[in-house]
């Protein structure tokens, strides 16, 4: 769910509008939050954090993020996993199109 933060009207926006709204107005759905340059600093952030609160656990959060970015990058939006540069991979549609043209 983390990933969504940038969408006001999912579950997580929801329950921080004024932090969701404000990364959805600078990044758009589907931005920056759905990047792997996002993955990197949530990943070292929470190593960061687990140095003060050990329980953390940073390996799984990421690799939650992760599969949550990888679902995403499956639907027709598709995700813009090296944001800033305005390429959506992987979206089926246009994967399937590639493919047919071979």
């Amino acid at each position: 769910m983390l990933p969504d933060i940038d969408h006001p009207s999912s579950y997580i926006g929801r329950k921080l509008p004024g932090l969701s709204k404000s990364i959805s107005k600078l990044f758009g759905h589907r931005g920056f939050t759905h990047s792997i340059v996002c993955v990197a600093a949530l990943y070292f952030g929470l190593t960061e954090l687990k140095e003060q609160v050990p329980s953390v656990p940073a390996l799984g959060i990421t690799i939650g993020y992760i599969s949550h970015l990888l679902a995403d990058s499956l639907t027709p939006q598709g995700a813009q996993l090296l944001y800033p540069l305005q390429v959506r991979l992987f979206k089926p549609t246009t994967f399937m199109k590639k493919l047919l043209r071979r």
